[in-house]
């Protein structure tokens, strides 16, 4: 019998046994699959896939503190 984890948000099941459930994070008791996390569920020192819009380069610019440039 698969060991059977549910969404706490969405209500969406996966065999916690499978490689799809590496994907799912659990924090303080509740369980979340990847389409229910957040930016704000992402744990400290994971890092988030960032893409850049065409307007960053021109903001980064104008950016009285920036660094880079």
């Amino acid at each position: 019998m698969p060991n059977i984890e549910r969404c706490g948000r969405c209500g969406r099941v996966v065999d916690s046994d499978s490689a799809a459930y590496g994907n799912w994070q659990t924090d303080e008791g509740e369980t979340v699959c990847p389409g229910c996390l957040t930016p704000s569920d992402h744990q400290d020192g994971e890092s988030a896939l960032l893409t850049e819009g065409k307007d960053d380069a021109i903001l980064r610019r104008l950016d009285p503190d920036n660094d880079d440039g």
